[in-house]
């Protein structure tokens, strides 16, 4: 981060600390999970409160800090309170990063994966295909549209470091867009509706797609 100066400057105390404990919170969501499943009385007690801890606790901590602050800002400096906001809610999603199959056991049910993104305050229309492999980094900033398929191994990047700023932005998707395989989204990207991308499609931040190709603003 730069100061009035222009020179680079290290995070103080508090944000280097704060960052860190944020870095704790897939391991303390691990091991609450196991806690679950050694003290919770019943195994319909321990199966309850497993898949509460695992599914539905970092979905509500996450609601609730963006509920308190909400990230409203595209462009933010790196270690100010909106990065360390976005930190704490990317941390809660972390587990499902390292362990992809947690989510993939969600995508053998049709229609479930979208409710769960929703539950995150994404906007997912229906009948969306999310196909093996499919990479979300951060729930809650995702636009959706009806009858939209994702090719495998596609991923939805909605945030970018660039030098001292830190980006955060939704991706959108309109109606019956169709994502080749193994593509990359970047933050802010729209693609209109009725899109179908090519495979391996790259789509920089904030570009807007139409016809095939990139229109410029």
């Amino acid at each position: 981060m730069k100061g009035d100066d222009g020179m680079s400057r290290k995070p103080n105390a508090v944000q280097t600390l704060t960052m860190i404990l944020c870095n704790y919170f897939p391991l303390a969501h691990a091991v609450g999970c196991g806690c679950c499943i050694a003290f919770a009385p019943g195994w319909a007690w321990k199966l309850g409160s497993f898949l509460a801890c695992l599914y539905l606790l970092p979905v509500v901590l996450t609601r609730l800090v963006l509920l308190v602050h909400p990230l409203r800002r595209n462009r933010v400096p790196v270690y100010s309170l909106d990065h360390c906001v976005w930190w704490f809610t990317f941390c809660t999603q972390t587990l499902y990063l390292r362990f992809p199959f947690l989510e993939e056991a969600l995508r053998t049910v049709p229609a479930l994966y979208s409710l769960w993104l929703r539950l995150w305050g994404s906007k997912v229309g229906k009948l969306v295909y999310w196909t093996a492999g499919t990479k979300v980094l951060d729930r809650s900033f995702l636009r959706i549209g009806d009858h939209v398929g994702f090719g495998i191994d596609t991923l939805l990047g909605t945030h970018l470091h660039v030098g001292d700023e830190f980006i955060i932005a939704p991706i959108t998707l309109e109606d019956n867009v169709v994502v080749g395989a193994h593509s990359l989204i970047g933050p802010g990207v729209t693609v209109k509706a009725g899109e179908a991308t090519k495979t391996m499609f790259l789509a920089p931040p904030f570009s807007v797609w139409k016809d095939g190709k990139r229109i410029v603003k």
